[in-house]
């Protein structure tokens, strides 16, 4: 037992020098895990970004891997990464056989877990224990996580100022939030597992899929639950792609972004996976400084 404690103080400690702190919250009975990165010289009433990662991935990844902590210390706001769980809960989590996934509406689930009340209780217990502004709380993910982040900007929208998926397919069916958000959508234009234009495609690992909706969907699916219409469109070139936006409309809105020459990885950061997988990485977008900037202009409602 002596030599337990000592290996997890010995955790904690790396974890610190890592920059990061490792928390859990039991829901249903169930150990859930998140990280959590103060930003070197942070300040009071900070925001709050949560950071959701893909299918198979784990809350150390997203750390590592999508350029929000390095971009957490720059803009000083408090970074977070919470952890999903094995598809099988009765047995260990592996990346091909038994993947993190998040229960984002799919009902994919056997036995589905409460990952909403996870969320909720990271963001209350996160208020509580550091100095942030509970009126510029945010979320974005990736992949399977960017699908999670919108069903959170919908259940959770008391929460949230806004939310930014990225690859990610809104799945929820009539969907009421207790407050309007704005959102952003950022996809790539060769994403060979979430197809621009829908149809077919594949899991992300290499397996076919079939009848993928258009990326498009997701943002007109949103469009009703902050009032605006699908014709009140505008188009903007950026740089690496381009950007359609819908509103604002008492401060609301919805934008898509097209990345060009982007599969699916993360915009912006290093390839995770071969590209037989998930397609260019070439876009010369930056998802992470997109989104953020993006955050920066959304007002508390």
């Amino acid at each position: 037992m002596k030599l337990l404690k000592h290996l997890f103080v010995l955790v904690l400690l790396v974890c610190s020098i890592e920059g990061y702190e490792m928390k859990s919250v039991e829901i249903d009975g169930i150990d859930r895990k998140f990280l959590v990165h103060v930003p070197v010289e942070g300040e009071k009433g900070m925001p709050l970004v949560i950071v959701l990662h893909g299918a198979g991935g784990s809350a150390l990844a997203a750390l590592e891997s999508y350029g929000w902590v390095e971009k957490a210390d720059q803009e000083k706001f408090l970074a977070v990464f919470p952890e999903a769980l094995p598809l099988d809960l009765s047995k260990q989590g592996d990346f091909k056989t038994n993947p993190n996934v998040w229960e984002e509406g799919s009902a994919r689930r056997k036995h589905p877990v409460n990952d909403i009340a996870f969320l909720r209780n990271v963001i209350e217990l996160v208020s509580k224990r550091y100095s942030t502004d509970p009126k510029r709380v945010f979320i974005t993910g990736f992949s399977n996580g960017g699908s999670m982040a919108f069903r959170a900007g919908i259940e959770l929208s008391d929460f949230l100022t806004a939310i930014a998926p990225v690859a990610g397919h809104f799945m929820l069916k009539n969907p009421e939030p207790k407050k309007p958000i704005s959102l952003l959508l950022i996809t790539g234009d060769k994403d060979p597992l979430m197809p621009l234009d829908g149809g077919a495609g594949m899991n992300p690992w290499g397996a076919p899929s079939q009848g993928n909706p258009p990326m498009v969907n997701s943002v007109l699916a949103w469009l009703p639950t902050i009032g605006i219409k699908e014709a009140n469109k505008r188009v903007h070139v950026v740089k690496g792609g381009k950007e359609f936006i819908w509103g604002p409309k008492q401060g609301l809105e919805a934008i898509f972004v097209i990345v060009s020459n982007q599969g699916h990885e993360w915009p912006g950061e290093a390839r995770r996976f071969p590209e037989r997988l998930t397609g260019p990485n070439d876009g010369t977008l930056n998802a992470t400084d997109f989104i953020w900037n993006f955050f920066k202009t959304q007002k508390p409602r």
